[in-house]
């Protein structure tokens, strides 16, 4: 089971590397035909993540300086970010694994599943976690690149 958790922090790794440098504006870019922009995506995939974690287990989910409603399902950004902002939501990016790890008594057991607390985070559901997460981190690849096209 940790192998799912060492993918998905090295999959934020990377995120948080490839989208390092960008301006406000670049984060805040919506490109023609997406209905959302970076950040976005960023902050959806820590929000999406943390409260499937959380609601299946006794984790809790870190508790971020930035409104996570921003970001939820059928959400769409309504307004710029600041750089504060952005910095926040990137930071946030590299918390979730390790608040996960460090919650209830997190144990590996043989039955593919993983004992936070009273409940069971089965290798389903990190499955569906680590293919959310692919979904965004492909857009925001192709994002990346209809940005710097748009300098």
């Amino acid at each position: 089971m940790n192998q799912y958790l060492e993918k998905l922090q090295q999959s934020r790794d990377a995120l948080h590397e490839m989208t390092d440098g960008l301006s406000v504006e670049q984060y805040n870019y919506i490109p023609e035909g997406y209905q959302n922009n970076i950040i976005w995506n960023m902050g959806h995939i820590i929000t999406v993540s943390e409260r499937i974690l959380s609601k299946n287990s006794d984790f809790i989910a870190p508790v971020h300086n930035f409104d996570t409603e921003l970001f939820g399902k059928n959400k769409k950004p309504e307004k710029p970010l600041s750089r504060e902002d952005i910095d926040l939501v990137r930071n946030a990016l590299l918390q979730t694994v390790s608040a996960f790890q460090e919650s209830k008594g997190i144990e590996e057991s043989k039955t593919m599943e993983i004992s936070a607390g009273n409940q069971k985070i089965t290798v389903g559901v990190l499955q569906f976690v680590l293919f959310h997460e692919n979904v965004h981190y492909k857009t925001i690849e192709k994002m990346l690149q209809l940005v710097k096209m748009n300098k």
